[in-house]
């Protein structure tokens, strides 16, 4: 994942909300994408929690943090050749919104993230 990858990727979705695209924080964003390959992450599932630790829990974008970090989250996952599969009963699309939110808020930590990722993340079956 490229920094390009991450500043088209928050343009368009602040873009949907008509809500600026303004980066607060170019230096911090490039520490983010640049987490997952320092070679300390070396499952999908440790690379995709810390990409969303670095991402949701952080002010680099003025607005659509959490947004922008689904995303590049879930950019991560598909090209690796995976997908999130939801557990039990639970809706996906709802678990990762809360999850963001758990992670803005400073509710979920780098163990639980990764716990959460580790038991979700299924190679991409199509």
């Amino acid at each position: 994942m490229t920094l390009a990858d991450a500043l088209e990727t928050h343009e368009r979705i602040c873009g949907v909300t008509d809500d600026d695209p303004a980066v607060l924080m170019p230096e911090q964003l490039a520490g983010a994408l640049a987490r997952p390959y320092n070679g300390y992450f070396t499952e999908l599932w440790q690379k995709a929690a810390a990409l969303m630790e670095s991402l949701a829990g952080s002010q680099i974008f003025l607005t659509a943090n959490k947004r922008t970090a689904i995303a590049l989250v879930n950019l991560l996952v598909t090209e690796s050749g995976y997908e999130l599969h939801p557990l039990d009963d639970e809706q996906i699309t709802k678990a990762i919104e809360e999850l963001s939110k758990a992670v803005g808020r400073g509710d979920m930590k780098l163990e639980a993230l990764n716990k959460w990722y580790q038991l979700r993340l299924r190679r991409f079956a199509g």
